[in-house]
Order: C-alpha cells, then structure tokens, then sequence
C-alpha cells in the first residue's frame, strides 16, 4: 500500500509540475508573441500553443481528482506548503501570521470594493456592457 501511496504522491506532484510549466511557457510564449521586434515575434508566432488551456485544465482536473481521494484515503489535507514546513517554528508561525493577515486584508478590501460598486473596467464608466474583449456592433 506504500508504493501506491508514493506513486499516487509522484503523479500528483508530476501534474502540478506539469501544469505549472505549460502555463508558464504558455504566457511566456504570448509575451515573446507580443513584441514588436520582427524576428522574435515571428518565431513566436509561428509556434502553436493553442493547446496549452485545455491540457492545464485537464492536468488541473486529474490532480484534483487524485488530490481528493489520496486526502480522504490518507485523512490529510493535500497543499502546497513544502517550504513552510521547511522553516523554523517561530519563522513557520510568523509566515502564517502574514498571510493570515494579508488574505483577511484583501477580503476587506474587495468588500469596500463591492460597497462602492467601482467598474471593473474603463467600458463599464460608459455604461455599455462589453468587456475590453468584446466589441460587437450588435451588442447592446
């Protein structure tokens, strides 16, 4: 049973690491394809990473199926919190403490947010309903 637990651990920690990079080179690939220098924006350009979204959410998906069962089957809670296990006692507390702090500031802050109903984008000052993204003539 330990080898199935180490394997299940490997191939979730192999789709977390394989998402990650395929997300990072997705958005690496999009800023190269942005520039306006000829030649990298070329070879940029001529790389299809159309594929990139749909394998994230696939791997996204598997993990957190894997993730859920070895969790409920182990009775543990599956994070990422490797480098602050790593730290001393007082230096592992301290980092909790901050974000503790810092996830109830941004609550906070998006409920004023809220209060104050604010545009989310410079489109909705106007008062049409299109995003940056969408700009249809037939979209009232």
């Amino acid at each position: 049973m330990k080898f199935i637990d180490r394997l299940e651990e490997a191939f979730i920690a192999f789709l977390i690491a394989g998402a990650t990079l395929v997300i990072f080179l997705a958005v690496a690939h999009r800023f190269l394809a942005s520039w306006s220098i000829p030649v990298v924006q070329d070879l940029a350009l001529a790389i299809n990473m159309s594929w990139a979204q749909e394998l994230c959410i696939i791997m996204f998906v598997w993990m957190a199926k894997f993730g859920a069962a070895y969790g409920v089957r182990t009775g543990i809670h599956v994070g990422v919190d490797v480098l602050i296990n790593r730290l001393t006692d007082r230096n592992r507390r301290r980092f909790v403490l901050f974000g503790t702090l810092h996830q109830h500031h941004l609550r906070v802050r998006g409920a004023i947010r809220l209060g104050k109903r604010r545009p989310l984008c410079v489109h909705e000052r106007d008062g049409s309903r299109t995003g940056g993204h969408v700009s249809r003539p037939d979209n009232p």
